[in-house]
């Protein structure tokens, strides 16, 4: 999960471009919807991509389907299609936190809402976690799926983990950081439901857990050695979250959601209780068997 800056598109000129170009198979099926489409994105982008204020607008099959057929195939005037996929292949999923993308998601669902299929305001960068939401976008009120473009508050930290059963393997928890009486505690938790815990977090927590269990310095050089004390600890790992967040560009990434969850105090309490064991050599296991 992480904000991001929206491309500079001028989408009502491309979608109008697009209606009126004979070349191309959805020519002339677009040219009577190509008005009701342009007013669809002056609603969504007044609305700020919020998608308990947004309707759909109820366009035609065919133009549904060649709407559909153009994201798929993009046409010449929408060619920034591939290059948003593209450019931002590498970077953290704006989406669910994972450390790629490669994928683009219709924040409101191409298949309730066609006329935004080509909107690049309804574009983001995601990964796999994509296919896992599928057409859920919004439930009661105040419950959406965030919006990387217009939420500014997904720069905060809005997820962590919680481990418990530390001496085995753990049981991990997904939870929301925003208190329960912040205005955006409904939509960060129903995001968090419907999009991070559907991704592959826990897979990758727990393969990270494990590292850490057997072989701290891993994880960060300075566990490579014990600490002189838990707030010693609570510094290594604070500075390790900090490079995390600015290496991820996001305080939401699967890293940062890691060792966010080492910084809980009971977590970090096992954590230090088990470096300084006796007996235990510097960056041995933390438990016998991992």
């Amino acid at each position: 999960m992480r904000h991001l800056n929206a491309w500079k598109i001028n989408d009502h000129m491309l979608i109008r471009s697009l209606a009126r170009n004979k070349e191309v198979s959805s020519h002339p099926h677009l040219k009577p919807e190509a008005a009701a489409i342009s007013i669809a994105y002056m609603t969504y982008l007044a609305s700020s991509g919020n998608a308990q204020s947004i309707e759909p607008t109820g366009i035609g099959k065919a133009a549904t389907k060649y709407l559909h057929t153009h994201y798929k195939h993009p046409p010449a005037s929408h060619k920034f299609i591939k290059k948003l996929r593209d450019d931002n292949a590498a970077m953290t999923c704006t989406m669910c936190g994972s450390p790629n993308c490669g994928t683009l998601d219709h924040v409101l669902p191409k298949a309730i809402y066609p006329e935004f299929s080509l909107f690049s305001a309804n574009l983001v960068p995601a990964c796999l976690c994509n296919n896992k939401r599928n057409n859920i976008y919004r439930g009661k009120a105040g419950e959406r799926v965030l919006h990387p473009y217009f939420d500014d508050f997904m720069n905060e930290r809005l997820v962590t983990c919680r481990f418990r059963d530390h001496d085995r393997a753990p049981s991990i928890e997904i939870v929301n950081n925003l208190a329960a009486s912040d205005e955006n505690f409904a939509a960060v938790e129903f995001h968090i439901n419907n999009v991070v815990k559907k991704s592959a977090i826990i897979g990758s927590l727990r393969r990270d857990w494990g590292t850490l269990a057997r072989k701290p310095s891993l994880i960060n050089s300075n566990l490579g050695t014990t600490p002189a004390s838990k707030v010693h600890l609570a510094r290594i790992l604070s500075e390790e979250l900090y490079k995390s967040d600015d290496r991820q560009e996001s305080k939401n990434s699967w890293l940062s959601i890691f060792v966010s969850g080492l910084l809980e105090d009971v977590t970090l309490d096992w954590l230090f209780s088990r470096l300084t064991a006796p007996g235990r050599r510097d960056d041995d296991p933390l438990i016998e068997k991992i």
